[in-house]
């Protein structure tokens, strides 16, 4: 049973890893578009703030899965 439930998590864990660098692409895509599109002379309204939900989005998902695979980082101030 326990064995189920840790398999089934850790599917869980590795798909919101895939999420998380979904949307790290996403902020890309969205960032290089409204660069270009400024260099072309239009706007696209809104893009600044669907990176910034997308970069949320990926910081949700990448925390289940650097804890699951006990690669978090902590930094420690002096």
């Amino acid at each position: 049973m326990i064995n189920k439930i840790n398999k089934n998590l850790s599917f869980l864990y590795i798909g919101s890893g895939y999420l998380a660098a979904f949307f790290l692409i996403a902020v890309l895509l969205f960032i290089l578009t409204g660069i270009s599109s400024r260099f072309f002379g239009f706007y696209i309204r809104g893009l600044a703030e669907y990176s910034g939900y997308s970069m949320a989005a990926s910081s949700f998902f990448a925390l289940s899965y650097t804890f699951a695979e006990k690669r978090h980082l902590r930094l420690q101030l002096f």
